[in-house]
């Protein structure tokens, strides 16, 4: 009872997670999709069990995907970011981390994936950095406004005696 109650909890704390968990066969056939898979992607849970990833997330051929399997086959582990596909056809930016799981003998079984929806970061990462620019821009050009000044001061000083010492408009 026990661990049945523990198995409960620990079901329950997976379905509040807001990162997407979802477990996949080495064939990348959907095994489990959490809640938070759900409210990421926006398909439920029995509309992808039994399905490969690259048939709805990637499309295939994916760099991003192959990449990453690539380096979990040679690491048991992977994390970075990649363009994932919704339900409605958005494009998402998540940060992705995938472990390979391996059974009492060190043999692959199955891959570990857990996501975080990082698009909004990333597009604020965007308009911060945007912001920066100009206001390096509006720095240099006030830097360049005061060198310009500070040669043409002199300048117009110096037109202004020439001007109190020839008053005739000829000599002007």
């Amino acid at each position: 009872k026990k661990a049945e109650s523990r198995i409960t909890e620990q079901a329950a704390l997976l379905d509040i997670a807001s990162d997407a968990i979802t477990v996949r066969d080495l064939d990348h056939r959907i095994l489990f999709w959490s809640k938070g898979a759900e409210r990421i992607y926006g398909w439920e849970s029995d509309e992808v069990i039994g399905k490969s990833v690259t048939e709805f997330l990637f499309g295939d051929g994916s760099p991003e995907f192959i990449e990453a399997h690539r380096v979990l086959k040679e690491s048991g582990h992977y994390k970075g970011e990649m363009q994932q596909a919704t339900k409605s056809g958005k494009s998402i930016t998540v940060e992705c981390r995938l472990t390979l799981v391996t059974d009492d003998d060190g043999i692959p079984k199955s891959i570990l994936a857990v996501t975080s929806d990082i698009t909004e970061k990333k597009h604020f990462e965007a308009q911060l950095l945007r912001a920066q620019r100009m206001e390096s821009i509006g720095t240099l050009a006030g830097g360049i406004a005061h060198d310009l000044n500070n040669v043409l001061q002199p300048i117009l000083m110096a037109l202004q005696i020439l001007r109190m010492k020839f008053p005739d408009e000829k000599s002007q």
